[in-house]
């Protein structure tokens, strides 16, 4: 089973990038391939990696952020098996693609979903000084607050959500095939609610859809210059 990364991006969130590729290069379990789609952009900025292949599509034109997850996966689709959305300011537990694997080969969902953590202006400042022995030990400890089974993910119905614990449909993970039935819907009407939408659509459409209390990203950042930014950074930098 392939996995491409889709990450969408605009001119100024490229900052956050170096953030988000160094989760992605300390996962347990690589991608297959990292797809980045970037609006409002001249000239791609080069990322490399020895795990998996790194694509970057860059328009110069404004695009939303429906428009760029659709870009993304459109560049890597007919390659892999399974595309897997992640924000660019946002950042990937280190077994999220280990976990979300399994649950596809466990129990052949369309869609998998999962619980995400959010660390407030005031739990950046507070965590700092933690943040580095949390992304090179323990990231886990704090992110995964269930030991991992596959028993630990429960069907989704849109038309009733009781599932006891928040998940993050802008991380959703989907088969290819399935996507191809329904992209993200583009039309400004659903600016800012986009992914929550598709997850809707595919739930019309009849998708299995998975989801998982675990806590497999953390959330908005938020702020390039905050003191979470500037750890993470120093991180990417050390990879």
């Amino acid at each position: 089973m392939r996995i491409g990364i889709c990450i969408p991006c605009h001119a100024g969130h490229i900052g956050y990038l170096d953030c988000v590729l160094a989760s992605i290069e300390r996962q347990t379990v690589a991608p297959d391939v990292v797809s980045i789609a970037i609006s409002e952009c001249d000239q791609a900025p080069t990322y490399t990696s020895d795990k998996y292949e790194i694509l970057i599509t860059v328009t110069k034109e404004q695009k939303n952020a429906a428009e760029n997850r659709n870009t993304a996966a459109a560049a890597i689709q007919d390659n892999v098996d399974i595309l897997s959305f992640i924000d660019a300011d946002d950042f990937c537990a280190p077994r999220r693609i280990e976990i979300i694997k399994n649950i596809f080969e466990t129990q052949n969902p369309d869609i998998v979903l999962h619980n995400y953590y959010e660390w407030t202006t005031e739990e950046q400042q507070k965590h700092v000084n933690e943040i580095l022995p949390l992304l090179d030990d323990g990231f886990d400890k704090i992110l995964l607050t269930n030991n991992f089974t596959s028993t630990l993910s429960v069907p989704i119905n849109f038309g009733s959500i009781h599932c006891g614990f928040n998940f993050q449909n802008a991380h959703a993970s989907i088969k290819v095939q399935q996507f191809k039935k329904q992209k993200f819907p583009e039309e400004e009407i659903f600016h800012a609610c986009e992914d929550s939408h598709f997850n809707y659509l595919h739930y019309k459409l009849g998708s299995k859809i998975i989801a998982t209390p675990l806590q497999l990203s953390l959330y908005a950042i938020n702020s390039e210059e905050s003191a979470v930014i500037k750890a993470l950074k120093d991180v990417a930098n050390k990879k």
